[in-house]
C-alpha cells in the first residue's frame, strides 16, 4: 500500500509573516492554481476524499495584545464569512491554527473535486521540518518552521471493507 506523498509549503514564495496568519497575493494564486492541481491529482489517484492541511510556527512566543478570538470566529474564517485577517491568536496553537484556516479556505475556493473535506489543524512550533520533534531549544525567529504540510487521505466512510 503506497501512501500519497505530502506537500510541502515551505519555500519563499510560500512563507508567512512572523505572527501572521494572512496569504500573500502570490502564496493565494501558487496555492489555487499549481497546489490545487497537484491535490486533485492526489486525491484521484489515491482515491482519497480527505485533504488534512497542517499549520506550523516558528518557536517564538506571540505577545497577545488581545484575547484570542478563535473560538468565535474559526468557523465563519474557514467559511469565508469572516477574513482570517479578523482572526487574533493568542498563542502558536492558535496561529498554527489560523494559518491553516488560511490555506484550507483558500483551496476550498479553487478545488474541483467533489465530496472532499478540508481539514485544518495545528502542528505548532512542535514539529521541526524533516519530521523532526523539537527539543525547545531554538525560540529564534525561523521562517522555514512557519510552512503548512498538506496530507491527503481517504476517510473512514471511504474505506472499503471486504
Amino acid at each position: 500500500d503506497d501512501w500519497p506523498p505530502m506537500i510541502m509549503l515551505h519555500s519563499d514564495e510560500f512563507r508567512f509573516v512572523r505572527n501572521s496568519a494572512e496569504l500573500s497575493e502570490d502564496f493565494r494564486v501558487r496555492l489555487q492554481t499549481d497546489i490545487v492541481d497537484e491535490l486533485a491529482n492526489l486525491l484521484l489517484e489515491y482515491n482519497a476524499d480527505v485533504v488534512e492541511v497542517v499549520g506550523h510556527t516558528d518557536e517564538q512566543g506571540i505577545t497577545a495584545t488581545r484575547e484570542s478570538n478563535l473560538d468565535e470566529l474559526a468557523l465563519g474564517a474557514m467559511s469565508g464569512t469572516y477574513p482570517v485577517s479578523d482572526l487574533i491568536p493568542a498563542d502558536n496553537a492558535g496561529l498554527g491554527l489560523a494559518r491553516a484556516i488560511s490555506v484550507a479556505e483558500a483551496l476550498t475556493n479553487a478545488l474541483s473535486v467533489q465530496g472532499v473535506k478540508i481539514i485544518p489543524l495545528s502542528a505548532v512550533q512542535l514539529v521541526k521540518p524533516g519530521d523532526l520533534v523539537s527539543d525547545g531549544s531554538n525560540p529564534t525567529d525561523d521562517a522555514d518552521r512557519r510552512r503548512i504540510e498538506i496530507r491527503v487521505r481517504r476517510s473512514e466512510t471511504a474505506i472499503e471493507v471486504p
